[in-house]
């Protein structure tokens, strides 16, 4: 079998768990479909990359070129564009990525000069958002940017629209975020514990008012005062420094009960590792759309208190009932508990609708044109 090398750009190397995730699927489908011997090549910086194995190569010292702004995306455009040269495939993914003027427009050097120097080379996008946009400017060029794709694969339905709306040419269509199939590639489902009824808690940074963590707290104190469950699970899905969800769970810790047993489960660059953790719990409450995804795809009942649609679309696709789904902007205590309480009722039996195993399967279909 021949050796290949793959060029990964996408939202890595930023200390979140759900693009890691994301990009754990990919790499592991290449080296399942070409071989262990598959290199892949990160636009991103060597030694912030999480832990993916062998064959991992990244650009030195960009974190700190990055900080300098006049010559970020000269750097990213000329080493990046040099380093993925060598790439037989070019794969933009997964995530919202396609949303910027600027961002694009790197893309787009990025694409030419892999264009250039790869004339049998194929780009596609995998498990992909497109939008949503400040301006028509950015729409523009990332329509452009899409029509000069091989394939592209997006994660939810308003991207799809977009895409039909703006008569793009390149083959494209829709499946479920590939976070789904993390499980496949990796031992990470633990048996539930009978000792603890444990609860898990994703925050967001940067999403949530001072009145929603206390409504969640005190939603959270009532239940634990009344005995429905004994521990909790703080969970950091993101460590960046720009959006570091550390600072929500100290604040939360502040309001949370003094005898309720808490652990916090920060970022990890092992993403299974981080996943075991969430494996086994009674219930999730996902403020983040990868705690969702991935509680879904580890069979762990969730209610997701929502910030976008796209937290809404992806419950619909997983098949989690309308009641247990609650606008994260619009929470009150006495909602929220009944809403936890009826989810912990459940004990996890039938909880969602569409089986995980429907999901994987359409989840495939990203890499359809690989």
């Amino acid at each position: 079998m021949k050796k290949i090398t793959v060029g990964l750009i996408g939202w890595n190397g930023k200390f979140n768990i759900g693009d890691d995730a994301m990009t754990f699927v990919i790499i592991n489908y290449f080296r399942k479909s070409f071989g262990e011997h598959t290199s892949f090549i990160f636009l991103d910086d060597h030694d912030m990359l999480p832990s993916f194995g062998l064959n991992i190569e990244g650009i030195k010292h960009l974190e700190k070129i990055r900080s300098i702004p006049k010559f970020r995306g000269i750097y990213s455009s000329l080493i990046g564009g040099k380093a993925l040269s060598k790439c037989d495939y070019l794969i933009f993914g997964g995530g919202s990525i396609f949303h910027t003027y600027a961002n694009t427009k790197l893309y787009v050097q990025l694409l030419k000069k892999f264009r250039k120097s790869s004339k049998n080379g194929i780009a596609g996008a995998i498990s992909v958002s497109v939008g949503p946009f400040s301006d028509n400017k950015s729409k523009g060029i990332a329509i452009d940017f899409m029509n000069s794709l091989d394939f592209a694969v997006v994660r939810d339905h308003k991207s799809y629209e977009t895409l039909l709306a703006n008569n793009v040419s390149t083959r494209f269509e829709k499946a479920i975020d590939i976070a789904v199939l993390l499980p496949t590639y990796c031992e990470v489902i633990k048996k539930k514990s009978d000792s603890d009824i444990v609860i898990g808690l994703s925050v967001r940074s940067g999403h949530h008012e001072v009145n929603e963590l206390k409504y969640i707290a005190e939603s959270l104190n009532q239940l634990y005062s009344s005995q429905q469950f004994n521990k909790l699970r703080l969970f950091a899905f993101c460590e960046y420094r720009k959006a570091n969800d550390m600072h929500e769970i100290n604040q939360l810790l502040s309001l949370l009960s003094s005898d309720l047993k808490v652990e916090i489960i920060g970022y990890n660059r092992n993403t299974a590792d981080f996943c075991k953790s969430i494996s086994g719990m009674d219930l999730m409450l996902a403020t983040r759309l990868h705690a969702g995804i991935l509680s879904y795809a580890l069979d762990v009942p969730s209610v997701m208190l929502s910030y976008h649609e796209k937290c809404e679309e992806f419950a619909k696709m997983a098949g989690i009932r309308d009641e247990f789904v609650l606008p994260v902007n619009a929470l009150g205590v006495s909602d929220l508990v009944k809403t936890i309480e009826k989810a912990l009722g459940l004990k996890g039996k039938n909880y969602y609708k569409i089986p995980i195993e429907n999901s994987q399967k359409d989840a495939l279909r990203h890499f359809g044109y690989i």
